[in-house]
């Protein structure tokens, strides 16, 4: 009798034991279906570590340092209309991309055949993107400007939200800044004070005087270029956006981008980035000649000598500094 009673005692632990398990099982099941965003943001990790269009080196490395830097809210943008978020990177064909969101925000747009759309980017130049477009259309749409807290990271996490970016080689991308800013003769230089950052630099890496150089019509070379930027990375001075780390810039430990474009392969991954809009039957991606006579990118051997012969120390200090986007990207870092 009491062997029977001790068979059916251990029994009936097993059995409440199975029966507290399903209900656990159960209630979290539950939890889920009432919650479907969890069940996405958890196919989406596992999509973003598999899949490699998503960069598995990312992620691994923010594991890996634990490099948690600051969410940049000034340089988030959301398009609720589009459902879309991106990060603001300059030179990675960022002119371009504002020229085809903008007629997106106009319901003609919709209307209009593919012929009709590329005719009306044409008729946007540089100086309206930047000066007029960038301030009354995209301005309100940056995170920074979300006073709710709770709202901006809602935006981060939420699946629906097809979040995105453009790269580029660091170094090609600092010398397309050099190339556009310093050395093209934009008509538009002056007005958004590229001349005087130009003169700044001048200044301050030649030790002469402002009068002196406007006289002799001193012009930044290469060389100084690089310096002045080794000089601010070596004094934790920040970097202007148009060469600063794109890894830092858009906070990618914190945000898990859908898809990342390369400038490299720019027509390619553009023509992606239209179907993922549903509008690549309504317009194409504009041509960087809309902006610029001659194209900004020089051979890699010949871009690698460029930076080596600025000084092997400060090569290595802009390595150093431009290592995690070689990292994040799948960039190689030449060793010296």
């Amino acid at each position: 009798m009491e062997k029977r009673l001790s068979k059916y005692s251990v029994t009936g632990k097993f059995r409440c034991l199975l029966i507290s398990l399903w209900l656990i099982i159960g209630i979290f099941y539950i939890h889920l279906r009432k919650h479907p965003d969890n069940i996405r943001r958890l196919k989406s990790k596992k999509s973003l570590l598999n899949n490699p269009t998503f960069n598995g080196n990312r992620i691994s490395y923010c594991s890996s340092n634990n490099s948690q830097t600051p969410i940049l809210w000034e340089n988030l943008i959301y398009l609720p209309h589009l459902n879309v978020l991106f990060c603001n990177i300059p030179k990675t064909a960022s002119t371009n991309l504002r020229r085809i969101l903008y007629l997106t925000f106009n319901t003609n747009f919709y209307n209009r055949s593919k012929e009709e759309n590329i005719l009306e980017l044409e008729k946007v130049n540089r100086a309206q993107v930047w000066f007029n477009i960038e301030r009354q259309m995209f301005d309100p749409y940056y995170l920074k400007n979300y006073r709710d807290l709770t709202q901006r990271l809602e935006i981060l996490e939420s699946p629906s939200i097809f979040k995105f970016i453009f790269v580029r080689h660091p170094f090609q991308r600092i010398y397309s800044s050099f190339r556009d800013k310093f050395q093209n003769d934009n008509v538009d230089d002056t007005m958004f004070g590229w001349k005087d950052l130009e003169e700044d630099i001048l200044t301050k890496m030649s030790n002469s005087t402002l009068t002196w150089i406007r006289r002799n019509d001193i012009r930044l070379d290469f060389d100084t270029f690089l310096k002045y930027i080794v000089y601010c990375i070596q004094h934790d001075q920040e970097l202007n956006s148009h060469w600063d780390l794109i890894f830092r810039r858009c906070s990618l430990c914190h945000i898990n981008y859908d898809w990342i474009g390369k400038f490299e392969r720019i027509e390619k991954d553009a023509s992606k980035l239209l179907e993922k809009f549903n509008i690549s039957d309504k317009v194409s991606f504009p041509s960087w000649k809309l902006d610029q006579q001659t194209k900004y990118r020089i051979d890699e051997d010949d871009l690698l000598n460029l930076f080596i012969n600025n000084g092997r120390k400060e090569y290595q200090t802009l390595s150093d500094y431009y290592k995690q986007d070689f990292i994040a990207f799948n960039y190689t870092i030449h060793e010296i």
